[in-house]
């Protein structure tokens, strides 16, 4: 997926290579969780333990926590590419919690279902499901891209 943003990054600009350079940070900075991610995806019932231990001192090595990954980073680099969305979406729809906040937040960045489940350590049935209750709080049109509803909802 980093590979594939890198693409659609124009840089004609000082300023479109700017928003291209925290692009590359952010994707590289979400590819890390997205292998840690697997790696906790792969351990069976009996390494868990085991490598719940491991993840725990890989997490405060790379996060500086022993739980995951702190997502507001992440926020502020939403913030800082897309003109203050996260700001705009948690303004106009304060009924959203930090789970559907950041299921928005990653779809922005064109982050699938699948790719969202792993993630934030869920499934795509359950990202699915709270997508329809994200379209419910805000008032989304149901037959149409989430995607672009999102955008729609936030240009007040």
């Amino acid at each position: 997926m980093v590979n594939e943003q890198d693409k659609k990054i124009n840089t004609s600009s000082t300023k479109d290579k700017n928003i291209g350079d925290l692009r590359k940070i952010l994707f590289k900075q979400l590819n890390t969780i997205k292998k840690i991610s697997l790696l906790e995806n792969y351990l069976n019932d009996y390494d868990k333990k085991d490598g719940k231990s491991i993840l725990r001192k890989v997490n405060e090595i790379i996060y500086d926590s022993a739980e995951e990954f702190d997502w507001e980073l992440f926020f502020q680099t939403v913030n800082a590419l897309y003109d203050d969305f996260l700001i705009r979406l948690t303004n106009l729809h304060p009924q959203l919690d930090k789970r559907d906040i950041l299921i928005c937040c990653l779809t922005k960045l064109e982050f699938n279902n699948t790719e969202i489940a792993l993630l934030i350590k869920s499934n795509q049935n359950i990202i699915q499901k709270r997508k329809t209750v994200i379209r419910e709080l805000t008032g989304m049109k149901k037959q149409e891209s989430f995607a672009k509803q999102l955008d729609i909802i936030t240009l007040v």
